[in-house]
């Protein structure tokens, strides 16, 4: 890297690059040791940190030296290894998790297990502190191997276990397909007992007879069928293990997502 001249203004940078921390909390000297592009994906990562404790340049160092060995490892090998990213199928060709976490373990006879929501705290390449849930036993020989991918892991910083003391890592990992035995159930409806309505749509557990928060609720048959005949849904056959809910049937994303950009286009920019 080129020694900055004197009058580099590092206020100046973050401002141009719209990185929200602020000049005193970013070591000067980063910008003489490292590229400017892993500067910059470090700090959106990693706000709360660096708020809170400043970035100093044994931080980029040690984000830069974690990226490189999951980098190596990935590139030479095509064999799951922990941390890598699971996604996870059921067998009516749906997606129950795109980016579960893959991990070792000594309490099963596989020594593999898999987990749903995982906050990855890297210890070493092969080791991992992982909280988050829920865990499954994983048996290797029925994952496939599907390509790459990036993933967020994190450990302590220069100031080491403390509040906001985590830094976050973005690294390549190898990722792999699972299918299991086991249908994927979007929504159910129930009758409502006892209440002004009568009707509910609640998301549907993938792993057992409990459920999510409820969608909607209706007070007449004709109302849930109105919803359902917009959505192009209907009601199917009831659940063998809980006979007052039945079954929701058709493809149907009930969380709808927008940018920005294409809400003010809608809205022609007006109050």
């Amino acid at each position: 890297m080129e020694n900055l001249t004197q009058n580099f203004d590092v206020e100046q940078f973050l401002n141009e690059h719209e990185l929200y921390v602020r000049a005193w909390q970013v070591d000067k000297d980063i910008f003489n040791k490292f590229d400017k592009d892993i500067i910059i994906e470090i700090i959106k990562n990693n706000y709360s940190f660096i708020n809170e404790h400043g970035l100093t340049v044994s931080d980029v160092q040690m984000y830069i030296d974690i990226q490189n060995r999951f980098n190596a490892r990935t590139q030479s090998t095509k064999k799951p290894n922990p941390a890598d990213v699971l996604e996870v199928w059921s067998n009516n060709n749906k997606i129950f998790y795109q980016n579960a976490h893959i991990e070792k373990c000594s309490y099963n006879d596989t020594g593999w297990t898999w987990c749903e929501h995982a906050s990855s705290h890297y210890i070493d390449i092969d080791c991992f502190s992982t909280s988050g849930g829920a865990w499954h036993d994983l048996d290797i020989k029925n994952i496939k191997y599907i390509g790459t991918a990036f993933k967020t892991i994190w450990t302590w910083g220069h100031t080491g276990a403390r509040g906001n003391g985590g830094m976050y890592i973005k690294v390549k990992v190898n990722k792999f397909k699972l299918v299991l035995d086991r249908k994927y159930i979007a929504l159910v409806v129930s009758r409502i007992f006892n209440s002004d309505y009568k009707y509910m749509i609640k998301n549907w557990d993938k792993t057992s007879p409990c459920f999510y928060s409820t969608q909607s609720c209706f007070k007449t048959m004709s109302e849930l069928k109105q919803y359902l005949k917009q959505r192009h849904l209907k009601i199917g056959k009831k659940l063998l293990c809980n006979n007052f809910y039945h079954e929701i049937i058709g493809d149907f994303d009930m969380v709808q997502h927008m940018s920005k950009k294409e809400y003010d286009t809608i809205r022609g920019n007006k109050i």
